[in-house]
């Protein structure tokens, strides 16, 4: 009886676990391309089998150059369907096989740890039966999609163009790491992820400048965005010239301080600016001690000069004290309450004389020593001590 041969993997046997296979080649019989059993891309022969040099041969030529052939493009047959409709942009990169280059060619039954030699890419490729894909060798697989059925560490270079806030980013190189904080849904890492992206990127942290200076930032647009000192010292230019212009109101052209332009406390004292706050049109509150009361109090001396005030002053607060200013409203207020007592009440006055002739009126007092006298009928009366006239 002719001999089978066995033919065992490197570990010897099967092997599931590392994707392993063992098959046998009856007498006289072929496995291989263009034979009865199909296990391999190599020609392997069994006893007695024809034309075995040739194809031996041929299985040294493949191995040397690492089964070298380009990858599946765009409408070549594909083995998920089983017709021409394998796209690159969506499905892992392959190898041609023999129903894209013809009976016996490209790589149609690769073998675990098999290499091929990717033509398309000038690269390496290392076949894992435990995972069917084709795994990069000496390069990351460089696409627009993340390669399929990614284990950790596999690198990719994503070609994509990534929009970042409107600016289109380069392509980026990343590992595969889904348990990385920073890792994408996906579960990839961009390396570099360390380091802020010149198209754009988003702080997590506190970004300190070890006493370095930002330069070229653009006029802010919003209350976050950062300012250079130009934009500060416009700005504040600006609103200095507006609180002097507001602040020091000229008493001298007709101009008057009123309640509305700038309001004075009722304690309004020039000689001690602190007593008050002003707000000017109602934009700023000006804190205490600030120069705006030098100014202010400057401007009510007229230039600062001791000349009369050629405009009104408006007070505000009823007085309190005995040098405190005045508002007619309430000079006329005291006098109408001291002149309008009731029915024909006034005050009464005290002379020191007796005579006559001095605007007298019915109730003034008189007092001469211990005798009190009230006028009466054109004459001061005595009232006390009473006086008893029969």
């Amino acid at each position: 009886m002719a001999a089978v041969f066995f033919i065992d993997n490197t570990v010897g046997g099967a092997n599931p676990g590392f994707g392993g296979l063992s098959f046998s080649i009856p007498p006289g019989r072929l496995n291989g391309p263009g034979g009865t059993e199909r296990d391999s891309d190599l020609r392997l022969f069994g006893l007695g089998a024809l034309l075995w040099g040739e194809g031996i041969d041929e299985n040294l030529y493949r191995i040397t150059e690492h089964f070298a052939c380009p990858a599946k493009q765009l409408n070549d047959f594909n083995p998920a369907s089983g017709n021409n409709d394998y796209n690159p942009a969506t499905n892992p990169i392959l190898p041609k096989d023999e129903r894209d280059l013809g009976p016996g060619n490209g790589i149609t039954v690769p073998l675990n740890g098999q290499v091929w030699y990717n033509t398309t890419t000038r690269s390496l490729f290392v076949f894992d039966s435990t995972l069917s894909r084709w795994k990069s060798a000496n390069a990351p697989i460089a696409n627009t999609n993340p390669p399929p059925s990614p284990q950790v560490g596999d690198f990719w270079y994503d070609l994509s163009a990534t929009d970042v806030g409107g600016c289109i980013s380069n392509p980026q190189l990343k590992i595969y790491n889904p348990t990385h904080p920073n890792a994408e849904p996906s579960g990839w890492v961009l390396v570099g992820e360390d380091f802020v992206r010149q198209c754009g990127d988003t702080m997590t942290g506190i970004l300190s400048m070890s006493g370095n200076r930002i330069t070229n930032l653009g006029t802010p647009t919003s209350g976050g965005d950062a300012t250079t000192k130009t934009y500060v010292d416009a700005a504040d230019t600006s609103s200095s010239a507006a609180l002097t212009t507001h602040a020091a109101k000229r008493v001298g052209d007709g101009a008057h301080l009123t309640l509305n332009e700038d309001t004075f406390l009722a304690n309004l004292s020039l000689s001690n600016p602190s007593m008050f706050a002003a707000s000017v049109n109602g934009l700023i509150n000006v804190p205490s001690g600030y120069d705006i009361f030098a100014r202010i109090e400057e401007r009510l001396k007229v230039n600062g000069s001791n000349s009369p005030m050629t405009g009104f002053l408006t007070l505000v607060g009823v007085p309190t004290a005995t040098n405190h200013a005045a508002t007619k409203g309430y000079v006329d207020t005291q006098v109408s309450v001291a002149t309008n007592l009731g029915n024909a009440q006034r005050f009464v006055r005290f002379f020191s004389s007796s005579a006559g002739g001095q605007g007298q009126l019915n109730g003034d007092i008189h007092v001469s020593g211990s005798v009190i006298f009230i006028w009466a009928a054109g004459a001061f009366r005595q009232v006390f001590p009473a006086q008893y006239t029969p």
